[in-house]
């Protein structure tokens, strides 16, 4: 079975609530335009040592390292 089936199927909230979250900071980082790197910006400083801010700097890290 894979991984996300196990995370959704335990029926925690908060982790389908993070996994939520991952999977539309890293559609942001992919898109890569100039409004998503603002919207990836803004979420990284909104709260830098939480769980939002990390993955939004990892997020905005893997935007800065795609070339476009």
């Amino acid at each position: 079975m894979p991984c996300w089936k196990r995370r959704r199927a335990d029926g925690d909230p908060a982790v389908a609530r993070a996994v939520t979250v991952r999977r539309a900071v890293s559609l942001l980082a992919y898109l890569g335009t100039a409004d998503t790197k603002k919207l990836l910006e803004e979420l990284a400083k909104r709260g830098p040592a939480g769980d939002l801010g990390r993955i939004a700097t990892a997020g905005l890290m893997r935007f800065q390292a795609t070339p476009r």
